[in-house]
């Protein structure tokens, strides 16, 4: 009989990059794959079967008035309906994604897998605080009862008891990167051939200096360079504000999937991850940097201590502090006009994604914790 795996994630999965990773990971090495996702609205199936795994959602409607009795109404309902699913399915192991998700498989009395992709306290309270320093002796509390923590980089992983945690990067898989042809991506958009553009995928979230970037940015990057243009690709709860604020030259995809996602990285020059410090930030190997290694543009970057680390040993991109403009758009001509060093840099991102930074190497971390626990 095949180990059946649950996995609990906070949001609709449609899917989730990561999981959909570590998922398809652990149905190819034979296990029996049930993810249970968080659902708010009707519009998504309460069950549904991807070639990998099953998926069932647990719908219930956010409440209109946040207070603190309703949400943990909500929780504890949320909770309820998401132990019972998984008891149905009677797993092996509970991998549960994310900080919100813990307390769920906690009361499942199986083998516990907690896989951190955020400092919470960090991204919820970037200013500290009360708030931040409770959320952080939660977690402290609530991994007491994981076998395994499952971290995105080392610098998280520090959080962590070290006996338990294992280093799991957002690395794209090869299968992943196809290829493009960069001319018919541009003529879609309406961009020239000839055009320089940059790129952001991604969430349109805050503290990732979006609201600079399709304003300020974009104009007077226009300025310096004629023909400038910005693709921003993705979805997020501040886009209405951000396409109010952009600039003419600011192309909004929307959410795409990944094949299309990597064909308009390709057509672009550089790729942008400016995201402002914070404690969150300052831990953190987005998805997207790997992947614009993968594709093969140079990286426009925040100089970030564990994503600068990566960026200025693989020679693959700038990085520079996003709130000092004059660095910003001296690093942006620097790109604009230094063909060669982009090209360079560009060939050093694909190479380190072929020999360091993928997923067929981060899988194998994956497995050996499964099978320590099995």
């Amino acid at each position: 009989m095949m180990p059946k795996i649950v996995m609990f994630v906070s949001n609709p999965y449609l899917p989730d990059p990561r999981v959909e990773k570590e998922a398809r990971t652990l149905a190819d090495a034979g296990h029996d794959i049930l993810i249970i996702a968080r659902n708010s609205r009707p519009e998504f199936p309460e069950n549904e079967i991807a070639s990998y795994c099953k998926i069932r959602r647990v719908t219930i409607p956010i409440p209109e008035k946040i207070t603190m009795y309703s949400f943990l109404r909500y929780y504890i309902k949320y909770m309820k309906l998401s132990r019972k699913m998984s008891r149905e399915f009677e797993p092996d192991i509970v991998h549960c994604h994310d900080l919100y998700t813990l307390p769920i498989g906690i009361g499942l009395g199986k083998p516990l897998i907690y896989d951190s992709h955020e400092n919470y306290s960090g991204l919820h309270f970037p200013k500290g605080g009360v708030k931040a320093r409770l959320t952080d002796a939660a977690e402290r509390l609530l991994v007491r009862f994981s076998d395994a923590v499952i971290t995105v980089s080392e610098d998280l992983g520090q959080k962590y008891p070290r006996k338990k945690v294992a280093v799991v990067m957002n690395c794209p898989m090869h299968f992943k990167i196809l290829a493009s042809d960069s001319n018919t991506i541009r003529e879609k958009y309406g961009i020239p051939r000839d055009a320089f553009v940059a790129v952001y995928q991604g969430g349109l979230t805050a503290h990732r200096s979006l609201e600079m970037i399709v304003s300020n940015f974009a104009s007077r990057g226009a300025e310096m360079i004629p023909g400038f243009k910005i693709l921003v690709c993705g979805k997020g709860n501040i886009e209405p504000e951000l396409r109010k604020r952009a600039a003419s030259n600011v192309i909004f995809t929307g959410h795409l999937p990944s094949e299309q996602l990597f064909s308009i990285m390709a057509a672009s020059d550089i790729g942008l991850i400016l995201f402002e410090d914070s404690p969150n930030n300052r831990v953190g190997l987005p998805n997207k940097l790997f992947e614009y290694m993968a594709i093969g543009i140079p990286v426009l970057a925040s100089n970030l201590p564990t994503m600068a680390r990566v960026i200025g040993a693989e020679k693959i991109g700038i990085t520079i502090d996003p709130e000092d403009s004059l660095k910003v758009f001296d690093a942006l001509k620097l790109l604009h006009a230094d063909v060669s060093g982009r090209e360079r840099m560009g060939d050093y991102g694909v190479r380190a994604f072929k020999e360091r930074y993928n997923w067929e190497i981060e899988s194998k971390k994956l497995l050996a914790v499964y099978e320590r626990l099995i």
